[in-house]
């Protein structure tokens, strides 16, 4: 699994309404878990910076675009977080290939890391597969759909 977001979400008007942010990856992922990194917290050893997340508690809904209809806006959920200093993690279901990330909860600040696997890694572990690995295949796979 792969650091693929880290970042600081900052809301100075209206903290007492829900707020909406997007993350969007550059190419398709899939997601495997979602951190909240509390304040003052190293979220990561490749990060640069401590969590800002505040207030102590809030909860956060979070839902997927999935990449299999391009056409479509539709998100899928994903999961829904209920954020205190002893819960800070969502781990994620397989919804399949995920283009952007939707949140949304009543926070003022929410400092977030996204892990998952880049959909070029997946399939290159599986044309690819390590050296005495039980995975066979007969052919690459179909880059249209989502592995599943």
């Amino acid at each position: 699994s792969y650091l693929l977001f880290y970042d600081t979400f900052e809301h100075v008007e209206h903290v007492e309404e829900s707020q909406i942010d997007m993350i969007s990856f550059n190419s398709p992922v899939i997601l495997h878990e979602i951190r909240v990194v509390p304040l003052g917290v190293a979220g990561h050893p490749a990060a640069p910076m401590k969590g800002e997340t505040k207030p102590e508690s809030f909860t956060l809904d979070f839902f997927a675009k999935i990449s299999k209809n391009k056409n479509a806006c539709v998100f899928e959920p994903v999961g829904h977080l209920e954020y205190h200093a002893g819960s800070i993690q969502l781990l994620c279901g397989r919804q399949g290939l995920v283009d952007s990330l939707v949140f949304y909860g009543t926070f003022s600040a929410c400092t977030l890391a996204v892990y998952g696997t880049p959909f070029e890694d997946e399939v290159n572990n599986f044309l690819n597969p390590a050296p005495n690995s039980p995975i066979t295949h007969e052919s690459k796979p179909d880059r249209e759909s989502p592995m599943e």
